[in-house]
């Protein structure tokens, strides 16, 4: 389903499998069955080099995990995760077009349209503050309103209300920021396209695919759920897996094929 886009880059030949000649396809809407494949193809890549791909995710859920627990240092993870991805994503491509994987694609990122990557993760991280801002005043707002709990252990029905309201919209506004995030670092590191028109293309290819992603969405718990029975060791796996769907959504949604 190729059609000509403001996005699209120079058709050129993919033959060295140069970042610079991927073409950027419009994103094509396809079935609900194809969030089962993303991550069917995300575990063949993962089987590929499992053990190069645990060290990768394990090694950055554990600097990640370790650096939030400094304050404000969480902030500017949210920053830097675009360029992870980035790197990841990289890595992802040069196994699945057969070259090699590295370990430093990890930090690969921080080599390629850095800039672009940790703006998607700034865009990312205003959506988030402008969020918690609006839940924040709600509840503050509504327990002022309604008196507050009355009875210190007992909570107010219309402070309840204003807490629900206010979960539900943090819930309204979470969902397009991360639809508006999902592609973005792959559509930045590949074509070299500005961060906050990543984030809008995005956007659009995740509501043209609402339903894959809803049944990609149900699979990822299940396997996440499974994943933490035996004593968390099965996230060793599933993590992974999931990350590197971030790479084979893209590129079903955007193939030129």
């Amino acid at each position: 389903m190729n059609q000509e886009n403001p996005y699209a880059t120079p058709s050129a030949n993919l033959s060295k499998g140069s970042l610079e000649d991927l073409v950027l396809s419009a994103p094509r809407k396809v079935s609900a069955a194809h969030g089962v494949d993303w991550i069917k193809d995300a575990f063949t890549l993962f089987k590929g080099n499992m053990g190069l791909w645990i060290a990768i995710v394990l090694v950055w859920m554990i600097a990640t995990v370790l650096l939030s627990m400094i304050p404000l240092v969480s902030l500017v993870l949210t920053v830097l995760m675009p360029i992870f991805y980035g790197g990841i994503l990289l890595g992802a491509r040069a196994q699945d077009e057969g070259g090699e994987l590295e370990f430093s694609h990890l930090f690969a990122g921080f080599k390629h349209r850095t800039g672009r990557l940790a703006a998607v993760g700034g865009i990312y991280l205003a959506g988030f503050i402008l969020m918690m801002i609006v839940i924040i005043a709600l509840v503050a707002g509504g327990a002022f309103i309604a008196g507050g709990a009355p009875n210190g252990d007992e909570l107010n029905p219309a402070t309840g209300l204003f807490l629900l309201l206010a979960m539900l919209i943090g819930m309204g506004m979470s969902i397009p920021l991360v639809m508006a995030y999902w592609f973005a670092p792959a559509l930045v590191v590949f074509h070299d396209i500005g961060a906050f028109d990543a984030m809008k293309l995005s956007f659009r290819a995740c509501l043209r695919n609402i339903l894959p992603f809803l049944l990609y969405g149900l699979l990822a718990m299940v396997l996440l759920f499974v994943g933490m029975i035996p004593l968390l060791l099965g996230l060793l796996f599933v993590g992974p897996i999931l990350v590197l769907t971030f790479y084979t959504s893209y590129k079903d949604v955007f193939s030129t094929e």
